[in-house]
């Protein structure tokens, strides 16, 4: 899961998409229509496509990744933060 602001550029959302490697964002409509033009795949809040499955038999470990926070990018772009 990768958190964004919701009032990023598509330029900045794109930056997450790209290095975070997110493959599916749930967002509002300002926000979706930017992340759209990245060819991102967008479900409405409490909506997921029809093509998307819960993985099955995942076993997860102590030291996987569940959520990137990016910082603010002050002196850089954002990095994701474990």
């Amino acid at each position: 899961m990768v958190l964004a602001n919701p009032g990023y550029t598509a330029a900045e959302l794109g930056h997450l998409v790209a290095d975070s490697g997110a493959v599916l964002a749930f967002a509002d409509r300002e926000p979706a229509r930017r992340l759209a033009r990245l060819g991102l795949p967008i479900a409405d809040a409490g909506e997921v496509p029809a093509d998307v499955r819960p993985a099955t038999g995942v076993a997860t470990r102590p030291d996987e990744v569940a959520l990137l926070a990016y910082t603010s990018g002050t002196t850089g772009r954002p990095k994701g933060c474990r």
